[in-house]
């Protein structure tokens, strides 16, 4: 891993840390959505479920869903596929 990837996993954790559990006030059993479960969602997806949260995560392909089935994440469920935040057609009443 090159050391300016390397250098930025901490602070991938200490984001995930403090946003989900310092500001979120993320509780034992609450749902959290974390888009985008790729690289630095695996920090907020490890915070999460040390929180003891259920887990939904999106990833933009099948690869990337397989990739974090992979790691065995117990309490990760994935959103369905077919969303996508960036398509209007799923934003609440806007286009």
């Amino acid at each position: 891993m090159p050391a300016l990837n390397a250098a930025a996993v901490p602070n991938a954790f200490l984001t995930a840390r403090h946003c989900l559990l310092r500001l979120g006030k993320l509780q034992r059993g609450e749902k959290v959505l974390i888009h985008s479960g790729w690289r630095r969602g695996l920090a907020a997806i490890q915070v999460a479920q040390q929180a003891g949260a259920e887990i939904f995560a999106t990833a933009g392909s099948e690869e990337k869903r397989a990739y974090l089935r992979s790691w065995s994440f117990p309490r990760v469920q994935f959103a369905n596929a077919g969303f996508c935040s960036r398509n209007p057609k799923h934003h609440r009443g806007k286009e």
